[in-house]
């Protein structure tokens, strides 16, 4: 409970408007104190300086299975140290509804779910493992909000705990759009919750413009 890095969720990493953000579920950062989040490069252990994280129902607790279950920090370019590189997904473009995916489309979700082997306890580490999970929409999701996919049966049998905050993609066009975030998983046979693009660009807009307004 001492490690700074230990805990169970994905992040990612995107540029929209040309800004760039962090984003995860809200309930991955449940217990965490803003004050000493810090976002870390996993290559080079470089820390990236980010503006305090929001959340779009700010003080209320009931968000979960919702779609407004999303946290977000915005990182501070400006005060980035020199020579610092990382990746973010470009948004501009590349980026689709759930409702546009197809009847037999494929979905891929990307996270960091809880492996055993991610844990080095003989030197009190982790080594983190990227896990992509494939699978096709269920005819009927979750919620209104939140839809659902069933995993392909020929992927490894894992836990999903710590998918939720990670993108889900779909192909267009021979491209891959940022199509939504996985909320949480589960179940037999093994399924993957997530809410649509919408609701995370809506969230990102409203910080975009609440940002102008300060600097106005």
């Amino acid at each position: 409970m001492h490690n700074p890095r230990y805990g169970m969720g994905s992040l990612f990493v995107v540029m929209y408007k040309g800004k760039h953000f962090a984003i995860t579920a809200k309930h991955v950062v449940d217990g965490v104190d803003p004050a000493i989040f810090r976002l870390m490069l996993a290559e080079t252990k470089d820390f990236l300086p980010v503006h305090a994280g929001r959340h779009p129902l700010e003080g209320s607790q009931d968000y979960q299975d919702d779609p407004e279950d999303i946290f977000v920090w915005q990182i501070d370019e400006a005060n980035t140290a020199p020579g610092i590189e990382w990746w973010s997904w470009n948004l501009e473009g590349l980026y689709r509804e759930v409702s546009d995916i197809g009847h037999g489309q494929r979905v891929y979700a990307v996270g960091y779910p809880g492996f055993e082997e991610n844990f080095d306890t003989a030197n009190f580490d982790f080594e983190e493992h990227p896990f992509v999970a494939s699978g096709l929409l269920t005819d009927r999701p979750l919620t209104d909000d939140v839809y659902s996919m069933r995993l392909d049966q020929d992927l490894p049998s894992v836990t999903l705990n710590g998918m939720s905050g990670g993108p889900v993609f779909a192909r267009f066009d021979e491209k891959f759009h940022f199509v939504g975030m996985c909320i949480r998983g589960g179940g037999t046979p093994p399924h993957l919750h997530l809410i649509s693009s919408g609701h995370v660009l809506g969230f990102l807009d409203t910080l975009i413009e609440e940002s102008s307004d300060v600097a106005l």
